[in-house]
């Protein structure tokens, strides 16, 4: 990597990128957006030019950023919930079931370094670390344990049990 390639580089972005970019939707959605904001851009800079609108000024740039700044703000009204669902939804839980990691090293072998397989034999929601503590940095880690037991037909370890009641308020 050049050393303006390696300033600029953002692994955060990059892995967005790589996770984001597997189908041809993406390519597809990017293209159509860029496609729309340049038709609406030849649109409104036309109709400046012919003089439909306006008030006979020859105001091309003003007109034309306002026209594309509105047109932004609304995408963005329609865009922003629809992905923040998704992340809300696609947050990973701090479970221990849920952080059995599978490696494509050893042919996809499963990597467990919280003894999450012997409380997924045991049916049992933990939570790594203190469960307070958890359940302080993120309350609906509670729910999530709840609604995890009650989906798998598991229990919940006494030490979680005891945090939620604790937390529940």
């Amino acid at each position: 990597m050049n050393p303006v390639t390696r300033a600029l580089w953002n692994p955060i972005v990059a892995k967005e990128y790589r996770a984001r970019m597997r189908t041809w939707r993406s390519p597809f959605a990017i293209t159509i957006y860029i496609v729309l904001l340049g038709g609406l851009g030849w649109a409104v800079f036309s109709a400046i030019a012919n003089n439909t609108f306006g008030s006979g000024q020859n105001n091309y740039g003003q007109t034309l950023f306002t026209f594309l700044v509105l047109f932004q703000v609304a995408l963005l009204a329609f865009i922003t919930p629809a992905l923040t669902a998704g992340a809300i939804s696609g947050e990973r839980e701090r479970q221990t079931i849920d952080l059995l990691l599978v490696t494509p090293i050893a042919t996809f072998s499963i990597i467990d370094y919280v003894d999450g397989m012997a409380d997924l034999d045991a049916g049992v929601v933990r939570s790594i670390g203190d469960p307070e503590v958890r359940f302080l940095e993120d309350p609906v880690r509670m729910l999530r344990a709840v609604a995890l037991a009650a989906r798998l037909d598991f229990t919940i370890d006494p030490l979680v049990l005891e945090a939620i009641r604790l937390h529940r308020h």
